[in-house]
């Protein structure tokens, strides 16, 4: 995997920070003035429990898989076994699913309420 498929691009970069998330959770230095994130630093930003507050009490898991063919999933699943999600964001490169999962928690709602856990506002 080359280090381009490895980081965020700039317009992923600016989109980070307008969502937010601080330039010092990026490892690395700045590209074209942009903080650039690592493949790690987004598992770092994702929540490893989603707490949907439903009345059925849902937690979701998260989980990353490479499926067959090469595309990465990024899912939050109801714990237990079936195929209840709250999300699937899937992608060629493992960087833009993680990406695109930190987007979608945004945009939905979800907020950090500590210890990997994160609620809907």
């Amino acid at each position: 995997m080359e280090l381009k498929e490895q980081t965020t691009d700039c317009t992923q970069g600016r989109n980070l920070m307008e969502l937010g998330i601080s330039p010092s959770t990026a490892s690395l230095g700045n590209k074209n003035g942009f903080p650039t994130w690592t493949i790690g630093d987004l598992i770092d930003l994702l929540p490893n429990v989603i707490d949907a507050s439903t009345a059925d009490k849902k937690h979701y898991k998260q989980r990353i898989n490479q499926r067959y063919g090469g595309t990465w999933d990024v899912i939050y699943q109801k714990r237990g076994i079936g195929y209840d999600y709250l999300v699937c964001i899937s992608s060629k490169k493992l960087i833009d699913s993680l990406y695109e999962c930190l987007v979608w928690l945004n945009k939905n709602g979800y907020m950090d309420i500590g210890d990997g856990i994160y609620k809907k506002k």
